[in-house]
């Protein structure tokens, strides 16, 4: 800043140096002869045209003409235009000059004309005055372009180059530092923001990493859980088998039933996680429609699904996956709906499109924008009784959308429908 100042106050003295010397010029006092000089000049003007050719006669300096008896120009001192204006006393007297006449006794010998009149004098003034305003004028517009480009680059541009800066940061761009340039004047902004753009970046990166950590120990105990639920399924067939009392048999039935919800809970989790690491491996083979069918019906335990008949085709899909996402969406019914289910098939372009629709309550159409989102459960799922994570529609969409599919939730009035748009093979 102390540069900025320097330049202002330079340009404030070229400005008061231009206003002195106008006021010089205008206030210089007349350079009219006076009456000395003029008497001086007559004497030797008298003996000048009595006898031009007498070397003893010197002429004195100033600004004036001599005009012989008959008009004629004899002599001239000063400036070389006034006599080409003044040809003769009556042109002398036109342009506004002052004469007077040169005797030699009772004899006229001649004229003399002063050309220095007050009226020159405002002429030179003007002219003066004139020149040095184009000086001041110039030299006023070479600091004026030296400063207005200084400030561009100084001030103008790092305010510029800061202002991108910000916009990269609110971006999330916190790799590209901000370019300092030596003896800017805004160095320090320029270190402080730098400074936040490195603070931001280690924080995101001790984000990521707990993140990261927080995936990992998601996916290890949900990958722990499965063999202890797999254990207790195991010891309630093992004992639905051996014993014969049916109250203990309606009780450990209940076990297994909920058992099964906990392995279900847990893959979801582990699924999740395991997406989030990027871990999750989908790989599309060209399979008969049919399969469909089949996924359905191993998922259909409660015999709820009423099909209409599956066109014959094929279609690339991870088979491995669809069986999650057909099992978690008529889970979904099961838990939140409890009625029947219609499936139907219909061939759309490049698309096999299959409709899976219950007869329940169905979604709050606030809701259901959300419904595919990461641990989302509407007011009336959470609510009720049944346990749920919020991750199964979630993990079923991102499934189908990684196989070149798509999954799509709507109200069907009454019940949900969930649409899956599965691909062709090609």
């Amino acid at each position: 800043m102390k540069r900025l100042y320097r330049i202002v106050i330079a340009l404030a003295l070229i400005l008061a140096v231009c206003g002195i010397l106008c006021g010089r010029i205008l206030l210089a006092p007349e350079t009219d002869l006076d009456p000395v000089e003029v008497n001086h000049i007559l004497q030797c003007a008298e003996q000048y045209i009595e006898d031009p050719e007498n070397p003893d006669i010197s002429m004195p300096e100033g600004d004036y003409i001599l005009f012989d008896r008959n008009g004629t120009t004899v002599y001239v001192s000063g400036d070389p235009v006034a006599a080409a204006t003044a040809s003769s006393p009556v042109e002398a007297l036109k342009a506004g000059y002052p004469s007077s006449p040169i005797h030699s006794g009772e004899k006229f010998l001649g004229t003399l004309v002063l050309t220095k009149n007050r009226e020159t004098q405002l002429r030179e003034n003007k002219f003066r005055i004139l020149r040095v305003l184009i000086v001041m004028f110039t030299l006023t517009s070479l600091v004026m372009i030296a400063y207005l480009i200084y400030v561009k680059v100084r001030i103008v541009d790092p305010f510029r180059e800061m202002e991108a800066f910000a916009g990269r940061v609110a971006a999330g761009d916190l790799e590209l530092p901000l370019k300092k340039e030596k003896d800017e004047l805004f160095g320090a902004f320029s270190t402080s923001f730098d400074l936040m753009r490195e603070e931001l970046r280690a924080s995101r990166e001790r984000e990521e990493e707990l993140k990261r950590k927080e995936r990992e120990l998601v996916a290890s105990l949900s990958h722990d859980l499965k063999t202890p639920i797999t254990g207790i399924k195991l010891v309630c067939e093992l004992l639905s088998v051996k014993l014969q009392d049916a109250d203990t048999l309606e009780k450990i039935k209940r076990i297994e039933e909920r058992t099964e919800q906990m392995e279900l809970l847990v893959s979801d989790l582990l699924t999740s996680s395991i997406e989030d690491l990027k871990e999750l491996k989908v790989v599309g083979t060209d399979v008969s429609a049919s399969e469909l069918h089949s996924l359905i019906r191993k998922h259909d335990d409660k015999k709820r699904v009423k099909e209409t008949p599956c066109p014959e085709c094929l279609i690339n899909i991870d088979l491995q996956r669809m069986d999650q996402v057909i099992g978690n969406i008529l889970s979904n019914s099961y838990k939140y709906a409890g009625t029947t289910i219609e499936a139907e098939y219909t061939i759309i372009e490049d698309m096999l499109e299959l409709k899976l629709r219950d007869f329940g309550p169905g979604v709050d159409p606030e809701e259901l924008p959300r419904l595919t989102d990461r641990y989302f459960r509407g007011e009336a799922a959470s609510a009720g009784s049944n346990p749920g994570s919020g991750l199964g529609l979630y993990i079923a969409r991102n499934l189908m959308e990684r196989m070149g599919g798509n999954l799509l939730c709507s109200n069907a009035e009454p019940g949900l429908l969930v649409t899956l748009l599965i691909p062709l093979s090609r």
